[in-house]
């Protein structure tokens, strides 16, 4: 695959990720995104959002951010 072809659309879905405690935390669903993060030597749990994405949603849609100073 090229590098244009993994800009795609039909790959969007792939770059969303969640970072937290140094793991990146991403669909199942996209292995060579995976494969592809940890050769670069990150820490990576793949997990089943597959009713999320019947959605359109994916792992930051059931994310609550914080900013780590706000009290």
């Amino acid at each position: 695959m090229t590098k244009d072809e993994w800009r795609t659309p039909a790959f969007a879905p792939a770059a969303n990720a969640l970072l937290l405690n140094n793991v990146v935390i991403l669909p199942a669903s996209f292995p060579k995104t995976c494969a592809r993060l940890e050769k670069r030597r990150f820490r990576v749990r793949a997990i089943d959002v597959s009713e999320l994405q019947k959605a359109e949603a994916g792992v930051t849609c059931c994310s609550l951010i914080f900013n780590s100073k706000a009290r």
